[in-house]
């Protein structure tokens, strides 16, 4: 599964995690009003992208056409100067997008259509989680199929990116039903967490608070009290 790194609570760079190493979704809030799943293995945490800069870091074969726009110029078939604009068209798709000549001058305009003819990059198949903005579905979208990259207000004053493949549009989860969608076997320990039991080593329990402790790292999940008698007969209990 394909996303960004967080280290020491700053998103890094481009990173993956094996779905069957996953442990642990929670979420958090990389910048004021921005809620997002984090997604723990035993050495490393990922988070979506939530901003052009991020996409880019994950998708660096694409091209900056303009500010807040990432294409992948080997899925264009061509572009079209038109009076007022440039046409953009996509092999095998009829999507196509509109960009004003203000936003691209001459030379690169002229540099993206050498680009178009180049060599395809080899393929990565690493997907994405992402929600199909029309069926709402929440589906691992293949990498490879995204053609072009915007911003969109998912809500209110909540702009994330948009991806786009040659038939449909999609965007980020943003909320921990949406994960569990795709996650239904992990377990809701506590408001906003889900874990993967199999990965538990046990239950550490104070008078105010529970985790759920995972096997061969620090990783520890928040566990709400009620739920502590249920598990305590799968997992042993240290209390502390």
């Amino acid at each position: 599964m394909l996303g960004t790194k967080v280290t020491d609570n700053e998103i890094d760079q481009a990173a993956k995690i094996k779905v069957s190493d996953l442990l642990a979704i929670d979420l958090w809030e990389p910048k004021n009003n921005v809620r997002v799943p984090l997604f723990h293995s035993a050495d490393i945490r990922i988070t979506v992208p939530t901003s052009i800069r991020e996409c880019q870091a994950i998708f660096s074969h694409f091209s900056s056409f303009y500010q807040g726009v990432l294409v992948n110029l080997q899925a264009v078939e061509y572009i079209k100067d038109t009076i007022d604009d440039y046409e953009i068209r996509f092999i095998q798709s009829a999507f196509k997008t509109i960009i004003r000549h203000d936003d691209i001058p001459t030379y690169k305009r002229y540099m993206y259509e050498y680009q178009i003819h180049e060599p395809q990059p080899t393929r990565c198949p690493i997907s994405m989680l992402v929600i199909d903005i029309e069926s709402r579905a929440v589906v691992f979208l293949p990498a490879e199929d995204v053609i072009m990259i915007d911003l969109w207000d998912a809500k209110a004053n909540y702009r994330v990116p948009r991806f786009y493949t040659r038939d449909r549009t999609y965007t980020v989860p943003l909320t921990i039903e949406m994960c569990h969608h795709v996650f239904p076997d992990f377990f809701p320990s506590d408001t906003g967490n889900l874990v993967n039991l199999d990965g538990v080593e046990h239950i550490e329990s104070t008078p105010y608070q529970a985790y759920l402790k995972f096997e061969n790292c620090e990783l520890r999940a928040p566990l709400a009290q009620y739920k502590v008698r249920h598990l305590k007969k799968i997992f042993p209990l240290i209390k502390q």
